[in-house]
């Protein structure tokens, strides 16, 4: 018997897996295992896809997002190392690879390591790490206590350092959060937004200005196993202006798929990573060159595990679950000939009074996170958005077609609240 333990950091990753084959049609001699938080409140659900589940108290880490302890995962689960000789720990989703590194090493089981999940967790280490291979943005970590004491005059030497305008942000944190552009010693204001929206460590970055890109890797016993590249519309930040952001895989032949695969081949191949997939964002910025932004050892969010799927015809989500389970696996990656894309689709100020159908002449479902008469507020990155649009198409150039005009689409109206 071959004992699976997952560790979950949201009801999103949870909802992923109806696409993994094996926990929609059980396959003999596997055991499923869940650890989640107590923020996670389906329970329902966990025990229509687990032969049992753990909760432990959500953790409030001021330096770590992560919704778990590694002490409290330890102890919930303790009986699941005895009796067993084949386990395995999966950490799934953004948060959660360094606890299951840390619970491997605590009951000595085979897999990543923190010292090579931290890569994939700490952006500064990362960026340390893959820049032995290629070209990364310059960055230093960003000294709260000193831009406490003078911010406008530490803005400046952050902008001497790495010039303007500069990005700060959290280290290990996603979706944008905490993620802002400094154009200026001016910019206080927006700084200390971006420190109040995390308490962990940030980093300050080089600003790249180009074309936004995203490669997803699956690797087996550390060799490449298939690879798939995707074209944002605009860069991430764009959200906070009003814009929907969203990416369109890229055919195997096009020339930019080719050159940015290779170059994440190249840096990937500096990192501890064995068996699953990786996300990595890199620029092509306004020289023709490439740089690295930051990876993940996860698979990517939005829809895009969808548009691989209607595209090239390759469940990337599956393949890296099987592969992580220790199942056999068939690949199958080509162009199918249909289009399809995904896109957020960011909030506005006011209230909700209704949506707009056929703003694309290609198929549009939009999953929207609030109903008419809702009031929305704030600003906008990946975990706080309207929803999240996914368009089909006939045929691919159909939907490049659309996704040259989605930055500029509106899903909704509104009125002032």
């Amino acid at each position: 018997m071959r004992r699976l333990i997952y560790l979950f950091d949201s009801e999103s990753s949870i909802d992923s897996l109806r696409f993994v084959s094996f926990f929609q049609h059980r396959e003999p001699g596997i055991e499923l295992v869940a650890i989640v938080d107590a923020a996670i409140a389906d329970r329902h659900r966990l025990s229509a896809l687990f032969d049992r589940h753990y909760v432990v108290p959500t953790a409030s880490d001021p330096l770590d997002p992560c919704p778990m302890a590694l002490g409290d995962v330890a102890e919930a689960a303790q009986a699941e190392f005895t009796g067993c000789s084949d386990i395995r720990v999966i950490g799934y989703g953004e948060y959660t690879p360094l606890v299951a590194a840390g619970l491997r090493e605590h009951f000595n089981l085979d897999g990543m390591r923190v010292q090579e999940a931290l890569v994939f967790r700490d952006k500064l280490v990362m960026k340390s790490v893959v820049g032995n291979a290629v070209r990364v943005p310059k960055s230093m970590r960003f000294d709260r206590a000193t831009y406490a004491g003078s911010p406008g005059r530490y803005l400046q030497v952050l902008g001497q350092a790495l010039g303007w305008p500069f990005i700060i942000k959290p280290v290990n944190a996603a979706s944008a959060l905490g993620t802002r552009i400094i154009r200026s010693a001016l910019d206080a204001d927006l700084a200390a937004a971006a420190l109040a929206e995390f308490t962990g460590s940030f980093e300050a970055e080089s600003y790249i200005t180009g074309t936004l890109l995203h490669c997803e890797i699956v690797y087996r016993d550390k060799v490449p196993l298939v690879a798939c590249c995707s074209r944002f519309n605009r860069p991430v930040l764009s959200l906070a202006d009003g814009k929907c952001v969203g990416s369109i895989p890229l055919m195997p032949n096009d020339s930019l798929s080719v050159r940015a695969i290779e170059f994440c081949h190249l840096a990937l191949a500096q990192t501890g990573i064995r068996e699953g997939i990786t996300h990595t964002e890199l620029f092509l910025d306004e020289t023709d060159e490439l740089t690295f932004l930051e990876t993940a050892a996860r698979c990517p969010g939005g829809r895009v595990i969808e548009a691989y799927m209607e595209t090239m015809g390759v469940n990337l989500l599956d393949l890296d679950q099987r592969l992580k389970a220790g199942l056999p696996v068939s690949v199958r990656c080509e162009p199918s000939g249909r289009g399809a894309f995904w896109a957020a689709i960011p909030k506005k100020a006011g209230r909700l009074i209704g949506m707009r159908d056929g703003v694309l002449d290609s198929t549009c479902e939009v999953r929207s996170f609030f109903k008419v008469g809702d009031v929305m507020r704030g600003r906008s990155n990946f975990e706080q958005i309207f929803g999240v649009v996914f368009v089909t198409a006939l045929s691919y150039e159909a939907a490049r077609r659309d996704f040259d005009n989605v930055a500029n689409a509106t899903f909704f109206d509104i009125e002032p609240a």
